[in-house]
């Protein structure tokens, strides 16, 4: 419990100076905290009563969550005091002293604002003055320490990674942190694009970045009788049927499978033709040129020509021609 003081002396005696005895230690106990320790050693150990001042600077304040508390077998009183000092004063009970020496009078804790800039803080003790029973009063040297207080720490904020409106992983980043994706798995038929809306270090507030794909194109290609009848650009996943019956020279035969919808590759589907009463016309008047389908003359035509190719389509006089020998 606090126990309030006023701030008259402890004696009216005169007092008499002594070496200083105080020895004050500030140990980190969290973040931008520490407790500090006012260690104690008498010049004459008959000293009963003990009275401080702890100046304390305007970065630092005693915590809220922790009392101040003085050793066992004393009173001990303290109080807030203009200028921002703090007032101790003890009183030994019974028949004891404060002949112990460096023994610990004093404990509290004190914090940083979590604002308060970095820095090395002093803490001084001073107006220290103690007394015995029988009257005599000491007046005592000042004691001093340095709290070194660390930069603030900078607020942390959650940062969500989507995929396809799903979760796929949660952080805790500090503001101002370098982000850095998780790596995530290929998709088939699709290339990565990276996450919408990511920025380059973590903002001052929570953050949701969404994965984002592109959706790969493939070619369809359509051969008729080994030459490209038509070529098409599909993205993949896309529902596929075939062409219909191509409008050509003898008998069209179909084309070849087709899968149901456009894979992650190019697509290759093949038709051939075929002619009925197979025979090649010579013209009377003029000659005829043919041509392979890759379009290599191979001689005009002739029943000769004819008995001389090898089996397979040719282009003749414009119209293909199934022909050669077999």
């Amino acid at each position: 419990m606090r126990k309030y003081i006023a701030s008259a002396l402890l004696l009216l005696l005169l007092p008499a100076v002594a070496a200083a005895q105080f020895v004050l230690t500030a140990t980190p106990a969290g973040y931008r905290a520490w407790d500090l320790t006012i260690g104690y050693t008498p010049a004459d150990g008959a000293q009963t009563a003990l009275q401080f001042d702890l100046l304390l600077p305007p970065a630092l304040a005693l915590s809220a969550e922790s009392d101040p508390v003085g050793p066992a077998g004393c009173v001990t009183q303290w109080a807030p005091q203009s200028g921002g000092a703090l007032r101790v004063v003890l009183h030994v009970t019974g028949n004891t002293t404060f002949g112990t020496a460096g023994r610990t009078v004093f404990t509290c804790r004190l914090t940083a604002a979590a604002d308060q800039p970095a820095g090395d803080y002093d803490i001084c003790l001073t107006g220290g003055r103690a007394a015995t029973a029988v009257g005599r009063e000491y007046v005592l040297d000042e004691g001093r320490c340095t709290i070194s207080v660390p930069p603030p720490a900078p607020a942390v904020y959650r940062l969500t990674w989507l995929i396809d409106g799903e979760t796929f992983a949660t952080d805790s980043v500090a503001e101002g942190t370098p982000l850095l994706p998780p790596v995530i798995a290929e998709r088939e038929g699709h290339t990565f694009s990276g996450w919408q809306e990511l920025p380059e270090v973590m903002p001052g507030s929570d953050l949701t970045v969404t994965a984002m794909w592109t959706v790969n194109v493939y070619r369809l290609l359509y051969y008729l009788d080994d030459a490209l009848y038509a070529s098409f650009e599909v993205p993949y996943g896309t529902p596929l049927q075939l062409l219909p019956s191509p409008d050509c020279e003898g008998v069209f035969e179909g084309w070849s499978e087709l899968p149901a919808t456009m894979p992650a590759h190019d697509v290759t589907v093949r038709g051939t033709t075929s002619t009925t009463g197979v025979g090649i016309s010579v013209a009377p008047h003029r000659p005829v040129p043919v041509f392979t389908l890759g379009g290599r003359f191979v001689g005009t035509d002739s029943a000769a020509l004819r008995r001389s190719l090898p089996a397979g389509v040719y282009v003749v006089g414009g119209r293909k021609i199934v022909s050669g020998s077999r």
